[in-house]
């Protein structure tokens, strides 16, 4: 009986994604109707992650487009930066994120919520 041998030269086929984790703002609400702030962890496939693109909406639903790029994994996010003089309050704003990774993978979009409160506390 022969056994199958097996050679390799070295090539590795990675087929894994990078990865968002740990997406977060500071809070759930926020009173600062000028900008809001978020950061994340990623996880690099077999290739480092080059660059993030993020998106903020009023609505839930994934972007198809308006994605911003940046290398950092966090952000400040002004309202001029979304074309508003200023965040609404009351107004519920979705963030979402992405990685590219060298080989131009792309992970899953990750995606959080923070709600504008910039009503000032009651006096009693």
């Amino acid at each position: 009986m022969r056994s199958a041998i097996s050679r390799s030269d070295g090539v590795l086929i990675d087929l894994q994604k990078p990865k968002i984790t740990n997406l977060e703002t500071v809070d759930e609400y926020s009173t600062d109707n000028e900008e809001v702030f978020f950061e994340w962890q990623s996880e690099p496939s077999y290739v480092p992650i080059v660059r993030y693109e993020y998106s903020l909406l009023t609505v839930a639903y994934q972007p198809s487009s308006n994605w911003q790029s940046t290398t950092q994994k966090q952000v400040l996010v002004t309202a001029d930066e979304v074309n508003l003089d200023l965040f609404k309050n009351g107004e519920t704003y979705y963030f979402f994120v992405r990685a590219y990774d060298a080989s131009n993978k792309v992970s899953d979009i990750e995606m959080t919520h923070i709600t504008i409160d910039a009503t000032p506390p009651m006096r009693s």
